[in-house]
């Protein structure tokens, strides 16, 4: 059922029978039977009579519970005034408070004190009447903050909290004006809504500007956080359900116009969405004793919104999920609902008899959890165990080292932990630096003979992935012609700052020399200028990236030293003769650091040799796929507290938008105890009040460096002097009483 106002709609509130709707918006307060959901009945249009017509205009609408005629709204001018709908129609009004300064723009009754009215004002303040007063009771001045919203707990009769800008929620006892009961950060941002749940004692919600609807249990020592809900828009309204004590309906500030509906015990998808709005929703309330809500939104639309025709999100999404591990094994996930058939797959336990069943989840329903292991994966070995990743990002050189003592620490590395292609790969490295072949200039010769060999040949029968989707159109290649140039620009020499090594003095020199077979070959390739080398038959010499990389690298690295010269490496694989010439080292380190990535699943090893080349390195890798591993190695890094190596790692990264990942816009407010106004100076002196802040609680003396404060007392001091008061004894050094807590 729908019913369509001429003006915005501000503020619903129904009666405690829930036949009643109290719609309140600019320059009207009509009163609406909604006991029939399919027919909208308006009973009463509420006059102001001789009082001043913008009285009519109101911001908020709030149904006294217990007296059930009369209604508070909070007007346009400020003003509060209180309805009774049993007078006359011609001027209801009963009662009109005019606050000396205070403008009111939330109002709320009590629940069972039909007497209590709480107000927020524009002016940072919340005022609480009693209406069987002339004036208002208290004013309690929430200095800094304008206070969002502000609702009295079902479980008290004295005790109301209020959410404010700043993120904090602070609750308060009308019996103790002096300072807040408690006081905790709730949110990053301004909080816009909070509500009790009528159902669960101590329970209560919040939602920010921050997407999240925070849930929590009062407790008379220390509010705990009970659990989050992220939603995709700032959070304007939160309301929970008067039947399920789990649910809790949304509604978006002013992005989204759907209302959402959550279950606590499943917070990751809505429970129901509503979509009957098409804009922004700028109130809604659950009917009492009902699963339906009415809704109202800016457009003038008051909406009833029936649970069985919501939309639920649980019932579109598939049921089985699967996914792939880094072994090859296979995970997949199934509704507990789902028949658990009997299925013949493969045992849990792999070949060498260790279980990994356990040790890639933690579910509460093992049964819906199944792990099949691969059986064309013969070498189970092959992976890095979270042992071997922290260790070599401990132990992993990056910089700060000449390249060649740098490759040899980390092959040292890699064969302590018994990693031959790690160790033998940095060996690689290192011989190809000592060679001299290790620069710019060869890379950039190897781009420009792969290009001319790709005109001649197609795509498809080259394994080598060097820029190779740079062929597909003309626009490509001069796409990356262009970043080749901006690579390299007018360098023709070696880019590493070195110094000049000699070849090892073990090698042979007969083994520099090329077999006489050879010479009339490779002669044109010694000192041979870039156009040479991109003829048709140069690319004769580069047979083996037609090959299975994967066959080369193991023979590569399992005879690495025999077969290594500084002009050629010589290989035999599957009986066949391999020959890599040296204009070709540059295409094999390239093809090395994504093998490590792709095929064996090390992205420690490939970002980290790609990092220890510099320059080279990022001229080998696309700054997007380089991006895209640095970012995944960093989180890796992270999980295992490796948080030094990863800060290394985002310092190396040459793009802005990484390294600005280290410098989040966060701040950490810090108010005066006296003020309560937020204070910035640097010499520990309030701004506003031009007070000292408070000194440290044990010795006395200005707070510098790290310190600690309790949350419930607003004392504290040094962090080591806090530590050794409490380890004998139990309450706050100050004398207050209170049993501190700094979890």
């Amino acid at each position: 059922m729908k019913i369509q106002f001429e003006c915005p709609i501000n503020a619903l509130s129904f009666n405690n029978r829930g036949n009643r709707l109290a719609v309140a918006g600019k320059n009207f307060l009509k009163i609406v039977d909604v006991s029939d959901e399919k027919n909208f009945k308006e009973l009463h249009n509420l006059k102001v009579g001789d009082q001043p017509r913008s009285l009519a205009s109101s911001l908020d609408v709030s149904w006294n519970k217990v007296e059930v005629n009369r209604i508070a709204t909070a007007t346009g001018n400020g003003y509060i005034a209180l309805w009774n709908l049993s007078r006359p129609e011609v001027n209801r009004v009963e009662r009109i408070i005019r606050p000396k300064k205070q403008y009111a723009m939330k109002v709320c009754f009590h629940h069972s004190k039909p007497n209590y009215l709480l107000s927020a004002t524009g002016d940072d303040c919340v005022v609480f009447f009693d209406l069987r007063q002339e004036r208002s009771v208290f004013t309690f001045e929430n200095r800094g903050a304008h206070v969002r919203d502000v609702k009295f707990a079902y479980n008290s009769h004295t005790l109301f909290a209020l959410a404010d800008d700043n993120g904090m929620v602070k609750f308060l006892d009308v019996r103790k004006l002096a300072k807040p009961v408690q006081l905790f950060t709730a949110h990053g941002g301004p909080v816009l809504s909070l509500d009790f749940n009528p159902l669960v004692e101590n329970i209560f919600a919040t939602g920010g500007r921050d997407k999240i609807i925070q849930i929590w249990e009062y407790q008379s020592t220390k509010t705990k956080l009970e659990d989050s809900i992220v939603t995709s828009a700032p959070v304007g309204q939160i309301h929970w359900n008067p039947l399920k004590g789990t649910q809790i309906a949304s509604s978006a500030l002013t992005t989204d116009f759907e209302i959402q509906v959550w279950d606590i015990r499943h917070p990751c998808l809505p429970y129901a969405v509503f979509f009957e709005h098409t804009s922004s929703v700028k109130g809604f309330q659950w009917k009492p004793n009902s699963d339906s809500l009415l809704s109202a939104s800016t457009n003038g639309s008051l909406i009833w919104n029936n649970a069985k025709n919501a939309y639920q999100p649980c019932r579109h999404i598939s049921p089985v999920a699967i996914n792939f591990s880094v072994n090859g094994n296979i995970l997949y996930v199934y509704d507990s609902h789902i028949s658990n058939k009997k299925l013949g797959v493969a045992s849990s336990t792999a070949d060498d008899g260790e279980d990994r069943s356990n040790s890639y989840f933690v579910g509460p329903r093992k049964s819906c959890f199944r792990l099949l292991n691969s059986q064309f994966y013969k070498n189970k070995k092959t992976y890095i165990t979270p042992a071997q990743f922290k260790t070599f990002a401990e132990e992993y050189h990056l910089t700060d080292y000449c390249f060649p003592d740098l490759c040899q620490h980390n092959a040292n590395v890699a064969l302590k932990l018994k990693k031959r292609r790690e160790s033998h790969t940095w060996l690689m490295l290192k011989d190809f630096y000592i060679s001299g072949h290790l620069t710019l200039v060869n890379l950039r010769r190897a781009w420009l003979r792969t290009k001319a060999s790709c005109q001649w040949s197609s795509a498809s029968d080259l394994s080598t992935d060097f820029y190779l989707e740079s062929t597909q159109s003309d626009q490509g290649d001069q796409s990356e012609y262009d970043h080749f140039i901006a690579c390299f620009g007018r360098l023709f020499d070696d880019d590493f700052e070195r110094e000049t090594y000699a070849p090892p003095s073990t090698r042979r020199p007969e083994d520099e020399k090329l077999p006489i077979s050879k010479i009339a070959v490779c002669s044109e390739g010694f000192g041979a200028s870039e156009e040479t080398l991109a003829k048709p038959h140069c690319r004769d010499e580069s047979a083996w990236l037609k090959m299975d990389f994967d066959l080369i690298f193991n023979q590569l690295t399992r005879s690495w030293g025999s077969s290594y010269n500084s002009h050629f490496i010589n290989l035999t694989v599957d009986g066949n003769p391999v020959i890599i010439r040296w204009f070709d080292y540059m295409l094999l380190l390239q093809k090395i650091i994504p093998y490590f990535v792709e095929n064996r699943a090390n992205l420690q090893m490939g970002a980290t040799i790609m990092l220890s080349l510099g320059k080279l390195g990022n001229a080998m890798v696309r700054r997007e796929t380089k991006t895209e591993w640095l970012l995944s190695y960093t989180e890796l890094l992270k999980r295992c507290e490796q948080y030094s190596t990863a800060v290394e790692v985002m310092k190396m990264c040459p793009t802005i938008p990484f390294r600005n990942i280290n410098q989040p816009k966060n701040k950490i407010m810090i108010f005066c105890p006296h003020c309560e106004k937020p204070a910035f100076n640097k010499s520990w002196i309030c701004n506003s009040c031009n007070r000292p802040l408070e000194n440290c609680s044990v010795c006395e003396e200005t707070i510098r460096g790290l310190f600690l404060w309790c949350p419930g007392c607003l004392h504290g001091g040094h962090l080591n002097h806090i530590e050794s008061w409490f380890q004998s004894h139990n309450l706050c050094p100050t004398g207050c009483g209170h049993k501190c807590t700094y979890d």
